[in-house]
């Protein structure tokens, strides 16, 4: 009888041991579940904390870019001088058309007086006079400082990105020109490089008076706290706890078959760096949990075979356990090397992109500070490129692209940088290169050009801005000068080369 009271005093020990190893195993697959979900989360907020400013920061220097491109023209300048409403809204007009075309994002162009009044909207040329010095503070403070500035403001006919620039002549200052952007962009730059969802919450507060000259738009739209939902899945954050979660942390939502994680991406803010809103993201994560539901049922089968197998299956169960995250840490370190590759390059001439040649410039500009040596860049645009595409094809204008980008890439050295800085234009990073050896590579890149065979049904030419940094500019000035050398190019009859003064 002892005997027998011993071993089932013994097995219930052995039993009891390994109930606690699969309480064990099963909480250490719950853990990596939120292991998943948390890595997966930061993983996220960490590329957008870079990428955010960036992109931010590509639309300011397009559109001051553009800004300063419409200021430059002297009839515009006469007519903001003469009060000519009706002249400036012909002058710009094709130019604010032509921009919406190529973003499609662009909601306004909007002169202002010094006065802060509205003078003239491209997009509401009906819509004048009226006194914007409380509801639109980045334009008093363009007015005031007299330099250029962006913010994301709440307007009376929209909310978005504002980007404006002094209109100035001389010394004498004219108004301001100001180019908005929909916040739209930004959830377009999510989908496009990160696969997720957004939405814009923003400051109950400072969206009334839109609410307030906008009588079609909904004023009852979903509220959180101090914020209302202006874009995005309102209906997934169902109450305040789940806001409450989104806040902490995040917000795990299943909906149907589909599984989201919510979060905050960025806080939105205005020109007087107050909190406007929010940027919330919502990823779909069906791939890592259906792996999670796939492990979770191996889990409750080996928990099964555990009783009967003790220790050895158990043994067997760690393993496979240990095998799936090496494989999903492979993929992830193997997802993250390609989207590091793509960041950099342009996918359709595969030389340098945007980004890197702006990082690779800045660089050269922190430096300069060091080293005391210079460099240069060379900006040229493909002339009447629109025309390729619009008569032979969209085929047609990719493949000169991709051929202008291989004789751009053959033509520079080694330590130098082709790449296509958006559209039709392309940039040469020059290291160490005076100006007038840039002007000799962008001369001799001008000739190759004119002269290749890219299709017989036409001919391809392109127009070269040159600028060399010096001492006292920066990186905002080094583009603007090759800005404007290429278009000195454009104005003097295109397929030649400018060195900026």
């Amino acid at each position: 009888m002892d005997e027998r009271i011993k071993a089932k005093s013994v097995l219930t020990f052995l039993m009891s041991i390994v109930t606690v190893l699969i309480l064990v195993f099963f909480y250490l697959f719950h853990l990596y579940h939120h292991f998943v979900v948390d890595t997966l989360s930061l993983e996220v907020k960490e590329r957008l904390e870079k990428t955010y400013p960036q992109f931010l920061g590509r639309i300011e220097d397009y559109y001051r870019t553009m800004g300063y491109y419409v200021i430059s023209d002297s009839k515009v300048i006469e007519a903001i001088k003469r009060g000519d409403r009706e002249q400036l809204h012909h002058l710009t007009l094709p130019l604010f058309n032509l921009l919406k075309e190529k973003d499609p994002e662009l909601e306004n162009m909007h002169f202002h007086t010094p006065e802060n009044r509205s003078f003239l909207r491209l997009h509401r040329p009906e819509t004048f006079g009226d006194d914007l010095s409380q509801e639109r503070p980045l334009i008093a403070l363009i007015n005031q400082s007299g330099a250029a500035r962006s913010a994301i403001e709440v307007g009376r006919y929209g909310f978005g990105y504002r980007v404006g620039i002094p209109i100035m002549e001389g010394m004498t200052h004219l108004g301001v020109l100001e180019f908005g952007v929909r916040l739209e962009a930004f959830s377009r730059m999510l989908l496009d490089e990160f696969g997720v969802r957004s939405a814009i919450l923003v400051d109950k507060k400072k969206i009334q008076f839109f609410y307030e000259s906008n009588p079609e738009r909904d004023p009852h739209a979903k509220t959180l706290g101090e914020y209302t939902f202006y874009k995005g899945f309102g209906d997934l954050i169902e109450s305040e706890e789940d806001w409450g979660r989104v806040q902490k942390n995040y917000l795990y939502k299943k909906v149907g078959e589909n599984h989201y994680i919510i979060f905050k991406g960025a806080e939105l803010q205005d020109s007087k760096g107050e909190n406007i809103g929010i940027l919330l993201i919502n990823k779909n994560i069906n791939y890592y949990m259906n792996q999670a539901s796939r492990l979770w049922g191996v889990a409750l089968a080996i928990g099964g075979v555990l009783w009967l197998l003790i220790l050895g299956i158990l043994r067997f169960g760690y393993h496979r356990y240990e095998a799936r995250m090496r494989l999903y840490e492979a993929w992830l370190l193997e997802k993250n090397q390609t989207l590091e590759h793509l960041s950099f390059f342009d996918h359709l001439t595969q030389i340098a992109n945007r980004r890197a040649l702006e990082e690779r410039i800045r660089k050269s500009v922190s430096r300069f500070e060091f080293e005391r040596q210079s460099f240069s860049m060379v900006i040229f645009d493909i002339d009447d490129f629109k025309r390729v595409n619009d008569t032979y094809g969209h085929g047609a204008g990719d493949e000169v692209l991709k051929q202008i980008a291989r004789l751009a890439k053959e033509s520079i050295r080694g330590e130098d940088m082709a790449g296509r800085w958006g559209g039709e234009e392309f940039v040469l990073y020059l290291h160490h290169a005076s100006i007038s050896s840039a002007h000799e590579i962008a001369e001799r890149l001008r000739q190759k050009i004119a002269r290749h065979a890219f299709d017989p049904r036409f001919k391809v030419t392109c127009s070269f801005g040159v600028s060399e940094f010096r001492e006292g500019m920066d990186f905002d000035s080094l583009i603007s000068r090759a800005d404007e050398a290429l278009y000195e190019a454009k104005r003097q009859g295109k397929n030649q080369t400018i060195l900026a003064s």
